[in-house]
């Protein structure tokens, strides 16, 4: 009897609170609390389906309406997420084409962490053999291991923003970098725009780090920079990539601006959003904050996460063609 009572507070706990946060998530345009409900799409599908599994079962259905209700919202709740992921845009290796004239290109997105000082692991993830290198929480101690003569000779083309704080930011190129712009926000925190020029043809790159949404002023300062930097990408004419640590899922209507500027998300798996952070969790209970944006001159020839550089996001590295 006692553990019927546990079980069924267990089920209307969770019930309950996977579809509050569901309700609330769907406001994620109206203040800082209900965007971080949105953050959690993947979670809440998994806690949805694993209550309705839990509602269908014969204990449960037998013990009143109010259980049976709730099974039937979990459900409702998990299509309402599902329907969510509809909204991120992503190009994946099963869409590469077979442009044998299109010109490879290697790009890594990695996230070093201000307060990371695992100097092997670091140098190790950056030796993935990427042609760009896009970086956040740059310091101190991360320049340094830059500015090596292995890694200056291996990207001799760089800008940095260096910071003692979380939002030091900055591009490393094999190739040179023409047009080097550095954006302020109202928060001061940064994000780089710069051409890199492989063989000839101009390529846009931006390398970002917005807010986390933890505040109002966050909140508003981290929708603002994704809206001016879509519009910045939307107005090129050369292809553009877009990497950074975003503090925000694909899904949120807060990045609609990426997918209006026809940037797609490269990905391992069509609608999947690659869950970067926080690496000391399962892969399931990760949130995807780390994203690599293409324009459509791009296809996918491969995507995976790199390996552990010591910090709390994954590092991300894809190989891309650019047709000409």
């Amino acid at each position: 009897m006692q553990a019927k009572l546990y079980l069924f507070a267990f089920y209307r706990l969770f019930g309950i609170g996977c579809i509050s946060a569901t309700l609330i998530g769907l406001f994620a345009q109206t203040s800082f609390w209900c965007d971080l409900c949105c953050q959690f799409v993947y979670q809440l599908i998994l806690v949805s389906a694993f209550i309705l599994l839990l509602g269908l079962s014969k204990t449960i259905r037998a013990s009143g309406r109010t259980n049976k209700f709730i099974a039937l919202a979990n459900g409702l709740a998990m299509l309402v997420n599902l329907w969510q992921l509809q909204a991120v845009q992503t190009i994946s290796k099963e869409a590469a084409s077979s442009d044998k004239d299109g010109d490879q290109i290697k790009v890594m997105q990695c996230n070093i962490n201000n307060l990371n000082y695992a100097k092997d692991k670091i140098i190790s993830t950056l030796n993935c053999g990427a042609d760009i290198l896009c970086l956040q929480e740059i310091a101190p101690f991360t320049n340094d291991l830059l500015s090596q003569k292995e890694m200056k000779e291996a990207y001799p083309y760089r800008i940095l923003l260096i910071r003692s704080d979380s939002f030091g930011v900055g591009i490393l190129s094999r190739y040179p970098l023409k047009d080097c712009q550095m954006h302020k926000t109202e928060q001061e925190t940064v994000s780089i725009e710069a051409t890199v020029v492989k063989d000839g043809q101009p390529i846009k790159v931006f390398s970002v780090h917005t807010l986390p949404p933890v505040l109002d002023d966050y909140f508003r300062c981290r929708n603002n920079e994704i809206a001016h930097l879509a519009a910045g990408a939307a107005q090129s004419k050369d292809p553009v990539l877009v990497l950074g640590d975003f503090n925000c899922a694909s899904w949120s209507p807060h990045m609609k601006p990426i997918f209006a500027a026809q940037l797609k998300e490269v990905t391992a798996l069509p609608k999947y959003a690659p869950q970067s952070w926080h690496v000391k969790l399962p892969p399931p209970f990760r949130l995807p904050l780390d994203h690599i944006f293409v324009s459509k001159h791009f296809t996918v020839e491969n995507f995976a996460l790199g390996s552990e550089s010591g910090s709390d996001h994954r590092p991300m590295v894809a190989t891309l063609k650019l047709s000409r």
